[in-house]
């Protein structure tokens, strides 16, 4: 019997433009589970900081899904790739594992690296420095667009300011689960504007 991501992944294929932002509000909820499953040394931290990664992973490979397994198991495979290539770089080898997401960003030398699978790119190819550079400058881009001032302001804390989300709460004397939500729903506005972005681009 079909799922429901595998029936979301039949309606993209079948050509409607709804699909992908269904596949992704799908994908949110279920890969913080993925990713603690398939790889046990990751932190809170770092399944928090890849759960968007790796969707946008997914969605940006989304084409490729032919249907000969179930969409679960043909994304599992695609971010178990994804966070092997993470884990597996020079960066984050010399990094805690703690590393928050502006950090995963940003090389030695201040360039993006981790987001550049979030858009698609119509100018240099996805594995070039002028590339990684547009897809940073689109991230923060995307953050200042957003319409919802705390959503902005939970990710300039989080993203931008390299602050975690136990301690914005334990500052502001309230519930982490409080801001754990107000950073999930803020992190979902951010793929559909960087979503955007990356079609404005295109055009």
């Amino acid at each position: 019997m079909a799922t429901e991501s595998d029936r979301l992944a039949a309606r993209h294929r079948a050509g409607d433009p709804t699909a992908k932002r269904e596949v992704a509000r799908y994908l949110l909820p279920v890969l913080p589970g993925w990713l603690r499953q398939s790889f046990s040394r990751l932190t809170p931290e770092d399944v928090e900081d890849l759960t968007i990664l790796c969707a946008a992973h997914i969605i940006a490979r989304l084409d490729k899904f032919e249907g000969r397994s179930s969409f679960d198991t043909w994304a599992r495979r695609v971010i178990r790739n994804r966070v092997l290539d993470w884990l597996n770089t020079a960066q984050q080898r010399a990094r805690r594992m703690t590393t928050s997401i502006d950090k995963l960003v940003q090389g030695p030398d201040g360039k993006t690296t981790a987001l550049i699978d979030m858009l698609p790119s119509n100018g240099p190819g996805p594995d070039s420095q002028a590339a990684r550079d547009q897809q940073r400058e689109l991230v923060r881009l995307a953050i200042e667009r957003l319409r919802n001032p705390r959503h902005r302001w939970i990710l300039t804390e989080r993203v931008l300011n390299d602050r975690g989300i136990g301690e914005i709460a334990e500052e502001r004397r309230e519930k982490r689960s409080k801001y754990d939500m107000l950073l999930y729903h803020a992190k979902e506005a951010l793929f559909r504007e960087l979503e955007r972005l990356g079609m404005e681009q295109a055009s």
